[in-house]
């Protein structure tokens, strides 16, 4: 397996058990706080906030090499969920707008989510060369 389809697979399979989840569950009990995941080397990375109503703000972006051609894209925080009752992890859904190459769709918003827990000190590895945290500030 090439780099490039190693780096396209650490991007896509943490994504890709809940591709297409579009409807958020609202926080519970009114938690805040913000996110971060970011690749080492060549991929996707961001951060921003996670607000009390169970919406997300914050930005990123892609960019990595194919064999097709460079993939870059744009990443826009949609919304967020608690994953079950623990309150250990998030579910945090971004639209990946493609800017340039084959594998996101140009100047079309694709949702897609990934877990990420909450209250680590470092980020943890979600996969492949991706890592990602989640804060709570309330």
């Amino acid at each position: 397996m090439t780099r490039t389809r190693a780096t396209l697979l650490a991007i896509a399979a943490p994504l890709a058990p809940t591709l297409g989840i579009a409807a958020p569950a609202l926080a519970a009990g009114g938690a805040a706080g913000t996110w971060s995941i970011a690749d080492h080397g060549q991929g996707c990375w961001g951060g921003g906030t996670l607000n009390a109503d169970g919406t997300a703000n914050g930005s990123g972006a892609c960019a990595f090499t194919t064999p097709a051609d460079e993939e870059v894209a744009s990443v826009a925080a949609v919304s967020w969920s608690f994953t079950d009752t623990t309150d250990t992890a998030v579910t945090l859904c971004a639209d990946f707008t493609g800017k340039k190459g084959p594998v996101f769709p140009i100047g079309i918003p694709v949702l897609n989510c990934i877990t990420i827990p909450v209250g680590t000190a470092a980020p943890v590895n979600l996969g492949g060369d991706t890592y990602g945290k989640a804060t709570l500030t309330s």
